[in-house]
């Protein structure tokens, strides 16, 4: 899966039901995908949400990073959301 998103631009939407393997973002985006995960865990981990919250939230963060073809936070528009 992670050749077809490479090599044929396989599009993920972001709030369909496809199932998106979980660590794709991370085979795709290797050590940036790590480092938004990591800050988006902390973040949340801070506010209080519980880790069963938490693993789906930053589920929903992979395939939004995934259809925006950027590991980058920063990179996520309204538009795309």
């Amino acid at each position: 899966m992670a050749m077809a998103y490479l090599l044929c631009n396989l599009e993920v939407n972001p709030r369909g039901r496809k199932l998106v393997p979980q660590y794709l973002a991370e085979k795709v985006f290797g050590r940036d995908m790590a480092d938004a995960v990591a800050t988006m865990e902390a973040a949340l981990g801070e506010w209080g949400y519980t880790p069963d919250r938490i693993e789906e939230i930053v589920g929903m963060l992979r395939k939004v990073l995934l259809a925006n073809h950027s590991p980058h936070l920063k990179d996520i528009s309204a538009d795309l959301l």
